[in-house]
């Protein structure tokens, strides 16, 4: 195992036990006297939006500096969608299982785990190289692209629209709840939860048919209440289970969801997976709301859950529970069953998400060298400089061509294709500087990095794979040490 393969393992394995620790003390930690305390035990384990705002924060500065090329953050927003649809893909079939052995906490928070792979755009993070390539022959033609990118558009600009539109159906005609009975409930439930200095207030929605809380962040986010008669053991319930809802921004996450939804329109398993994701936010708030609840506490909410219609458009959370979920809503509140914590899990798949990054890509769009390289360079190329660079070492060898029209020949030949992915490569490698010294080239066994230089400031790097590999050993026939 090289030191970069064994550094990334610790680094992975270090912030899967960190995560690990935040489920357990969550799990243990059920009375805290500290509201503050009390609070953070109602906040989701991993932020809903943290990959998303990342890689837009990435884009951005790509857009307003001009420091990248943009087909690498193409590719490594490619990279982390591939092995997000790859992961839930290998959830969906075992989330059976997973909801009868472990809590439904941290079952839900299984669905936010590829968050953690903004982790991997650190350079510390990056693999040297992927271990399987799959190839693509041909580059992708523009109108697929634009039916991809049509799509992803459509399914996004869809939802947000659906939820823009519901919101104002709900708030167009909402009215505060003035009652002092109502709201009496509503601040002490606030209490508990460790919400006092939250500024929100109930409404009544003539458009609500169920209670619910709709929005995306903390602050816009509105509980809404339908013009029906509640006990107060209900209300009490109902605000909890809403709060609840509110601390563990799920507005968020299935706003998550949805773009990975968006980014993969085309395949049923994204669309599942939001589907599940929403039944197990459910299952988890169940669990939350009703810790140690007695057995009248369960039934009334149980009765609660049964007369309450449901209506789920938009970024929202309700009371009400989906036919095919029913079952597991009513076993987890009318007869719940000890299970395990599961960070142990959480952190070990946290692990696996980080060190499998990058490890599979696509090999797309194939060139030859005298495309990719020799491009903008005159028929008479001959290098600047060459250097060696041994593996493990630290100092470069300096050498000279020997036939350079051997050397351009060879180069000319290869076949380059992009990449998804980014990667630090590492290992004995030929460093070539061309054209003065405005471009570089770094050779290794399947890797070529192409750079181009104003003087001493990078202005491009681009990353090519060879599916042969490159003939080190041959090339260094063509060259001598310098003296």
């Amino acid at each position: 195992m090289s030191q970069n393969e064994m550094f990334r393992l610790l680094m992975s394995l270090l912030v899967g036990g960190l995560f690990s620790w935040v489920i357990y003390s969550s799990a243990y930690n059920q009375e805290p006297a500290d509201s503050s305390i009390r609070r953070t035990r109602f906040d989701p384990f991993i932020d809903p939006m943290h990959l998303t705002d990342v890689l837009a924060g990435v884009i951005g500065l790509w857009l307003i500096l001009g420091w990248a090329d943009g087909r690498l953050i193409l590719s490594v927003c490619l990279g982390i969608a591939i092995e997000t649809c790859v992961y839930y893909g290998v959830l969906l079939p075992l989330l059976p299982l997973l909801r009868k052995v472990f809590r439904p906490s941290t079952v839900a928070a299984l669905w936010l785990l590829p968050n953690v792979l903004y982790f991997t755009l650190y350079s510390y993070m990056r693999p040297s190289e992927p271990k399987s390539v799959l190839s693509v022959p041909i580059g992708a033609p523009i109108w697929l692209l634009a039916v991809w990118g049509a799509g992803s558009l459509f399914v996004l600009g869809r939802a947000i629209a659906r939820h823009l539109a519901y919101r104002h159906e709900l708030l167009r005609d909402a009215i505060s709840v003035t009652d002092s009975e109502i709201l009496e409930i509503w601040d002490r439930e606030k209490a508990n939860i460790g919400w006092n200095k939250v500024e929100m207030t109930p409404l009544y929605s003539p458009a609500a048919v169920t209670p619910l809380s709709i929005g995306v962040w903390r602050k816009t986010t509105r509980i809404l209440l339908p013009r029906q008669e509640y006990t107060p053991e209900e209300l009490r319930l109902i605000f909890r289970h809403e709060l609840i809802h509110t601390c563990h921004r799920d507005g968020s996450t299935k706003l998550f969801l949805t773009l990975c939804q968006a980014v993969f329109w085309f395949n049923p398993l994204m669309w599942i997976a939001m589907r599940k994701c929403a039944d197990d936010l459910e299952l988890s708030c169940d669990e939350l709301a009703l810790a140690d609840a007695d057995a009248n506490t369960r039934e009334t909410y149980a009765r609660l859950i049964l007369r309450t219609a449901g209506d789920e458009r938009g970024f929202t959370s309700c009371l009400s529970v989906r036919a095919k979920a029913l079952r597991y809503r009513l076993q987890g509140i009318v007869a719940p069953r000890a299970r395990l914590v599961g960070g142990l899990l959480a952190g070990l798949l946290i692990a696996a998400l980080l060190l499998t990054n990058g490890m599979v890509a696509v090999a797309y769009a194939p060139a030859t060298g005298e495309d990719v390289i020799f491009s903008d360079q005159s028929a008479d190329y001959t290098p600047t400089s060459i250097a060696l660079r041994n593996k493990g070492a630290f100092v470069f060898s300096p050498l000279t061509c020997t036939d350079s029209p051997a050397f351009h020949r060879y180069l000319a030949d290869l076949t380059l294709c992009h990449i998804t992915g980014i990667y630090d490569p590492r290992g004995d490698y030929l460093i070539v500087t061309m054209n003065g010294e405005s471009l570089s080239v770094s050779l290794y066994e399947h890797l070529v990095v192409v750079e181009d230089w104003d003087g001493h400031q990078l202005q491009k790097s681009r990353l090519y794979y060879s599916p042969e590999p490159l003939d080190l050993d041959y090339l260094m026939t063509l060259m001598e040490e310098k003296t």
